[in-house]
């Protein structure tokens, strides 16, 4: 006499009350009686049966099931809310003259975020806000004008691109340290220039004197 293979669904089982409230909780939920069937070791016409027999109508569950997701996403959805609010708190807060208003604005805060969110770890959360970002920016096509304002204004006035490039100790970044190497080259060379004219000025001086 041969047996039964283990892997094979038995012909029934006797489950307990609880076991049957399971199957029935899940097949109202959308599940199939072939899936609690290969699940739970039972045949799926012993589901039907206990489905007939007991009322499991999957239409009348239907709101029940509804009603359950709205509340998954809702939950969801707030608790996004309230991880995203932590990075958007801290980058609000950091002084900034801006318009609430302006894409350009909260497509920097965004971007601001989402460098928050990837100091934390959260990549999942940093990419989601990268594409926020991005959203903003097409709304704001003078993106660029501004930006070539900001540097219209560093090239005009040394104050001001020494306070965009300001170096703290210990600070090691290639850019500022480009700025600030240019800019001295850049002083030294004008420094020299203005040498040569106070030389050249005395010539003329000495020469005017020595010819009356």
């Amino acid at each position: 006499m041969s047996s039964a293979s283990p892997a094979a669904p038995p012909t029934y089982l006797r489950l307990d009350p609880e076991a049957w409230e399971e199957i029935r909780v899940a097949y109202q939920a959308g599940a199939t009686a072939a899936q609690l069937a290969r699940q739970w070791k039972v045949t799926a016409n012993t589901i039907y049966d206990h489905a007939r027999k007991g009322g499991w109508g999957k239409k009348r569950a239907g709101a029940v099931v509804a009603r359950a997701h709205r509340d998954v996403v809702a939950g969801a959805e707030a608790a996004q809310r309230e991880e995203y609010g932590a990075y958007f708190d801290e980058v609000f807060d950091d002084p900034f003259f801006g318009d609430v208003a302006d894409p350009n604005f909260l497509g920097q805060r965004a971007l601001n975020a989402s460098a928050r969110a990837m100091q934390r770890g959260a990549f999942d959360d940093a990419r989601r806000l990268v594409q926020m970002s991005e959203i903003y920016f097409r709304l704001a096509p003078n993106l660029g004008r501004r930006l070539l304002m900001v540097v219209g204004d560093a090239i005009m006035d040394y104050r001001y691109a020494d306070s965009l490039f300001a170096r703290e100790p210990g600070d090691k970044c290639i850019v500022k340290e480009r700025y600030w190497r240019v800019r001295d080259e850049r002083f030294e060379k004008e420094r020299e220039t203005g040498r040569e004219l106070r030389r050249l000025r005395d010539k003329v001086a000495a020469f005017e004197a020595r010819t009356g």
